[in-house]
C-alpha cells in the first residue's frame, strides 16, 4: 500500500509541474486510453465454456459416428466371411476350364464360341487366379443370361468379369459377347509378403563439386 501511495505522489507532483499546455495532452491520453480499454472489456471476444447441452450435442454425434463405423465393420466382415466361405467350398481337384465346357454344354452355346483361351495370373496378394477369355458371337440374350447364371453357381469363387455385350447390326436380335471368367483360390504358402521399399544409394561425390 506504501508503495502505491508512493507512486500516486510522484505521479502528482510530475503533474503539477506540467504546464497547462502539456496537462491538456496528458489528459486527453488518458481519456483516450480507458474509453479503449471500456470498449474493448465490452465488445473484445469472449470464450465461454461449452454449454451442458453442447456437450451432449457432442457425446450423441460421436456416438452416430461410431454406430456407423460399426455397421460398415459389419458389413465388410459379413462380405468377407461370405468370400472366405465360397473359397473354402472349392474342390481341390477344381477345374475351371471342364467346369465352363460344362455350363457351355449345359445351356447349348457352343455354336456361338469363337475363342475359349485359359489363363492364369499371381498377381494379387492374397489369391491365385486361373481365367478363361471368351467371345461368343449371335448368342440370344436368353442363352446369354442363362449361360451366366450357371457360370456364376460353379463351386468355388467363379466371378465373370471385363464383360462387354454388343449388339449385332446384321441381327440386331443376337449379341457379340466378351468376357472373363475367372476362379479364384487361396494362396498355399499364404499372403505374398509386402515388398519393402530399398533404401536410396548415397550420391556419390564428383571431385570438384556437382555441375
Amino acid at each position: 500500500m506504501n508503495k502505491l501511495l508512493a507512486i500516486l505522489e510522484k505521479l502528482r507532483a510530475y503533474y503539477s509541474g506540467l504546464k497547462p499546455r502539456e496537462r491538456a495532452f496528458v489528459l486527453a491520453g488518458a481519456a483516450s486510453l480507458a474509453l479503449f480499454v471500456l470498449i474493448f472489456s465490452l465488445t473484445g471476444p469472449k470464450k465461454k465454456p461449452p454449454s451442458s447441452k453442447n456437450r451432449i450435442l457432442q457425446l450423441y454425434e460421436r456416438r452416430e459416428q461410431f454406430n456407423q463405423t460399426a455397421e460398415q465393420y459389419k458389413s465388410i466382415k459379413a462380405l468377407l466371411d461370405q468370400i472366405d466361405g465360397r473359397l473354402k467350398s472349392r474342390p481341390a481337384d477344381f477345374d475351371l476350364y471342364a467346369q465352363v465346357n460344362g455350363a457351355v454344354n449345359a445351356v447349348g452355346v457352343k455354336s456361338f464360341i469363337i475363342k475359349m483361351d485359359p489363363g492364369q495370373s499371381q498377381d494379387n496378394d492374397y489369391l491365385d487366379e486361373d481365367y478363361i477369355d471368351l467371345s461368343l458371337q449371335r448368342v440370344d440374350l436368353v442363352s446369354l443370361v442363362r449361360f451366366m447364371e450357371q457360370t456364376e453357381k460353379l463351386a468355388g469363387l467363379v466371378k465373370i468379369d471385363n464383360l462387354s455385350v454388343k449388339t449385332r447390326f446384321d441381327q440386331s436380335n443376337t449379341l457379340d459377347v466378351i468376357m472373363r471368367i475367372s476362379a479364384y483360390k487361396s494362396k498355399e504358402a499364404g499372403p505374398r509378403p509386402k515388398e519393402q521399399p530399398q533404401p536410396r544409394p548415397e550420391q556419390e561425390l564428383i571431385p570438384g563439386g556437382a555441375r
